[in-house]
């Protein structure tokens, strides 16, 4: 994490775009957020970079499933959705009776935020 607002600074300075121009993304699991705020308050240069996790992810694809997007591309955000989505319950096969308490609210949240609009 800590080369991260190094190497946004050296692709925005190689691609030649201003500062206005360009955003600068990290992809996290939940966990990680606390070590990115911490990463992220030690940064010296003057490069913005938005952590969003794979939940937000998750949430994102599965609002766009419910949008005039072509099947072609629902089929490949729902795969997607699967396979992030047993990741981060660490499960390998959806089984719901087998699944424990926390993961089958873990998954329970990601749905009502792709259901209500929320971020």
């Amino acid at each position: 994490m800590n080369k991260t607002f190094e190497t946004s600074l050296a692709l925005r300075e190689h691609f030649q775009a201003g500062k206005n121009e360009w955003k600068n993304y990290i992809l996290l699991l939940s966990s990680q957020k606390e070590d990115w705020f911490r990463v992220e308050q030690k940064n010296e240069l003057d490069e913005d970079v938005q952590c969003i996790t794979w939940e937000d992810v998750t949430v994102a694809l599965r609002k766009s499933i419910q949008s005039n997007e072509s099947i072609h591309w629902k089929t490949w955000a729902y795969s997607l959705i699967g396979a992030i989505e047993q990741n981060l319950l660490e499960i390998q096969y959806l089984h719901v009776e087998k699944q424990s308490p926390t993961h089958l609210q873990n998954r329970i949240t990601i749905l009502k935020k792709a259901l209500n609009n929320e971020k």
